[in-house]
Parts: structure tokens; sequence; C-alpha cells
């Protein structure tokens, strides 16, 4: 009896969500912040295209960005590079060393042969949801508690900041606004 072999679309099936969230997410954004960083304009209107020049005033004419006239440099640039020399290795470091501390001391048990038909997915599956139950949930409430209450620190209001009221904008008449005088023409 012969095996029915499985469809060659069912593959590209599985992977097509994916790519779709991938393509939407991550390329389009990509591209157009690329297309956007050769315009210029004001506000949201990018219509004015200046090919490399924001590149070449943002390298040359920004000191917060970069600032090669002074030893050591100085600006952003500098700075997240010496955040990632410096901050990445010592947390990789830091979480190898704990890594090995944890298994010389905790004793990791060994693998073991595994029988056919084992999946790593379902078994972490029923060890989060049966052992681990509790401990997730109390770890989701707490960073739901830690997003909520970064978002009300990020949108508080301050005194010293002025602020745009929509409402306000749309009810103005041009009475209210503009004030239309007259004037007789210079002669010379």
């Amino acid at each position: 009896m012969k095996v029915q072999s499985r469809s060659r679309v069912t593959p590209w099936l599985f992977v097509a969500p994916a790519a779709l969230l991938i393509a939407v997410l991550i390329i389009y954004p990509t591209f157009w912040t690329v297309r956007l960083s050769l315009y210029g304009g004001q506000g949201f209107n990018f219509t004015n295209f200046v090919g490399l020049n924001n590149f070449v005033r943002l390298l040359t004419a920004d000191p917060n960005f970069l600032d090669l006239s002074q030893f050591p440099p100085r600006g952003a640039v500098v700075n997240n590079v010496l955040w990632l020399v410096t901050y990445t290795p010592l947390v990789l470091a830091i979480g190898l060393i704990i890594a090995v501390l944890a298994d010389r001391y905790f004793g990791a048990p060994r693998p073991r042969d595994l029988p056919a038909g084992y999946s790593n997915t379902r078994e972490l599956g029923r060890v989060l949801y049966t052992q681990y139950a509790y401990a997730f949930e109390i770890a989701a409430v707490i960073l739901l508690v830690a997003i909520i209450a970064a978002i009300a620190l990020t949108l508080r209001r301050r005194k010293d900041t002025r602020y745009q009221d929509p409402a306000r904008q749309v009810k103005a008449r041009r009475e209210e606004r503009v004030r239309l005088v007259s004037m007789p023409a210079e002669k010379e």
C-alpha cells in the first residue's frame, strides 16, 4: 500500500502567518523609515526630497549626536557604543557565572533517553500549567502592574508643559482668532 505524500503547500500555510507578520511589522516599517530619512519637511508632511543631506547634517552639525571636536568624543553615538561594549559582555559574563554555579551546586539531572514521540513543547506546557501555574500567574500580574505603572508615569500631566486641546481647536472660529486691520497705503 502506497503512503500518500503530504501536499507541498501545507508547510507554506504554516509559515505564511509568521511571514506576513514579519513583512508587515518589520520589513515594511524598515523600508518606510529609510525612505523617510531621504525626505525633509515640517511635522508629518515629508514632501521635500533632500537625499543624504539629513545624514550629513546629523553627522556634522549636531553635537548631541556626535561631537568629535574634543577628546574624548561625546554624543549619543559614543554613549551607545560604550553601553554596548561594557554592558553586553558584563551581562553575558554574569549570566554564564550564574548558570555554571547553579549547575554545580543544584546539579541539574542529566539527560535521559526519551521515548519516541516525546514533545518538548507538550512537556513544557504540562509543567508550566501544573507545577508552576501559580508562579506563572503571579509573574503575569506583576508584569501587568508594571506596564500600567509605566503608562501612568509617562502620561501624567506636568504643570510646566503645554498641551493641545483638539476639542478647543475644532471649536475655534475665525472671528475669535483673526482681526483684519485696514491701513492706508504708504506713498514714496
